[in-house]
Order: structure tokens, then sequence, then C-alpha cells
């Protein structure tokens, strides 16, 4: 069964990639957000959504200015977990000291 999800998947892939590449009857869109809205149906599976999204990806790549969003969205990301995580072995620290101190 999921040989034939893949076999299905990979069809709409291409048919997908296909239609908006080459139909000239085909809206023109301005925007990645505008093609995935114009071709993502109420009915489609996840897996169709995910081709629709990659092919409006390849006929509107992200700007530099977006890629340096998303840089700093995930630099900031990383910045934030390693506090946590710097704060929770912090903690783990001090309490295992308080339990050290209450024993002698």
């Amino acid at each position: 069964m999921l040989l034939k999800e893949r076999k299905l998947t990979l069809f709409l892939a291409i048919a997908l990639v296909l239609a908006l590449s080459s139909c000239s009857h085909q809206p023109s869109y301005s925007t990645y957000e505008d093609c995935v809205l114009a071709e993502i149906g109420p009915s489609q599976s996840q897996a169709a959504v995910a081709v629709i999204q990659d092919a409006c990806r390849s006929k509107f790549p992200p700007s530099e200015a977006q890629l340096a969003v998303r840089r700093q969205a995930f630099d900031r990301e990383a910045r934030d977990a390693q506090m946590a995580e710097d704060a929770a072995n912090a903690a783990a620290k001090a309490a295992a000291a308080a339990v050290e101190a209450q024993e002698k």
C-alpha cells in the first residue's frame, strides 16, 4: 500500500509541476502564496498539498530577505533552547547541592 501511495505522490508531483510550468492558459501568479491558494482545493490530501507547495516554491523561491528572516528565527530558537537547557542544568545542579547539604 505504501508503494502505491509513493507512486501516486510522484505522479501527482510530476503532473503538477508540468501543469504549473507549461500551461499557457494557467493563471499567472505573482507570489508563492497566490500560487498555493489558487491550486489547493478543499478536499486534497496532505500529500497533494505538499506537492503543490513544492511546485509553487520551485516557481517562487524565497528571496534573500525571506531567507535572512528564517535564519534569524532559527538562530533565535537555537539560543532560546540553549538558554532553557542551561537553566534546567543549573536548577538540577542547585537541587543536587541542596540535597547534598541536607544529607550532611
